[in-house]
């Protein structure tokens, strides 16, 4: 009885142990000497190809539930061949001459190979580890020189800085309409100076680097000798040149649009203004916009 309940959970959970083996495809259906003859020639990565055992088509039971395939396992009549069956689990005999039915090869996989393919894993996964570990540490260093940059302008924004031949006040605090930039700007009191003005378009323009549109001698027609509207080109937009939030375009870090004090031509309540963010000058009204200014002396 012992020996009868331990054989029935054997073949209860065979399916389930693992079998260290590698499949050929299925095939078109064929007879049983056609199955024996085509795994025995079957030329495949240069391995000895052969047709299963009743046990090892069992460790495929998790992926075909149903079908019948030849096996290698002898029958008890000469004049026939094993075959299982999916459906039903269990093996029975079909004249070997005649029947057609599905064929699968099968070769066992030495321990030498599954050793290197447990090595090829570690060293898949270690190469997966070590491209995580960049990844991390890139967005590590990518937030450190945002941080930095964040400073950076923080410390410009507080400070007067030279630029060339001109002194250029901290940012304000807060953006504001062009009126109040003009009177902030007469009644700056920074770094021991009382001569603080709004500065030009042209004197902006001096501020920008890396867009070569709006440079000093870039392409852009807007500067102190031409203020009108038709001045204004496409190079003044600058649209090829992607927005950037972190004071790239800005020798002092801005990011911001600035007031200058260079009217519009024509249009005394439109001035020029230079947002640093996408490095573009605009016009926009005196009393309708609000941005931030830098004064200069």
């Amino acid at each position: 009885m012992k020996n009868v309940l331990i054989y029935f959970v054997f073949f209860l959970f065979l399916p389930f142990f693992a079998f260290a083996a590698e499949w050929s495809e299925i095939l078109e259906k064929k007879s049983y000497i056609d199955a024996l003859l085509y795994c025995s020639n079957l030329d495949k990565d240069g391995y000895t190809w052969q047709l299963p055992t009743r046990k090892e088509l069992l460790s495929l039971s998790n992926k075909y539930d149903r079908g019948q395939f030849w096996t290698r396992d002898s029958s008890p009549d000469p004049n026939q061949a094993s075959y299982f069956d999916f459906s039903s689990r269990k093996m029975n005999d079909y004249e070997y001459q005649e029947e057609k039915i599905n064929v699968i090869c099968v070769r066992k996989v030495t321990q030498n190979e599954q050793k290197l393919e447990s090595r090829a894993n570690l060293a898949e996964q270690r190469v997966k580890q070590q491209e995580e570990e960049r990844r991390q540490a890139e967005i590590q260093k990518q937030q450190q020189e945002e941080v930095h940059q964040r400073q950076q302008r923080e410390k410009n924004r507080k400070k007067a800085t030279w630029v060339g031949l001109n002194k250029w006040s901290s940012r304000s605090e807060k953006p504001m309409d062009w009126y109040d930039a003009k009177y902030y700007c007469d009644n700056l009191n920074e770094d021991g100076y009382y001569d603080w003005r709004l500065p030009t378009i042209s004197e902006l323009r001096t501020l920008v680097k890396g867009c070569f549109r709006t440079e000093s001698d870039g392409p852009c027609g807007v500067r102190d000798s031409c203020r009108a509207g038709i001045c204004w080109t496409s190079s003044c937009f600058a649209s090829d040149y992607p927005h950037d939030s972190s004071g790239y375009y800005s020798k002092l870090g801005d990011a911001e649009c600035l007031w200058s004090k260079s009217e519009k031509v024509f249009e005394s309540r439109h001035v020029w203004l230079l947002c640093f963010g996408s490095a573009w000058i605009n016009h926009e009204g005196k009393l309708e916009s609000s941005h931030y200014v830098r004064c200069v002396r």
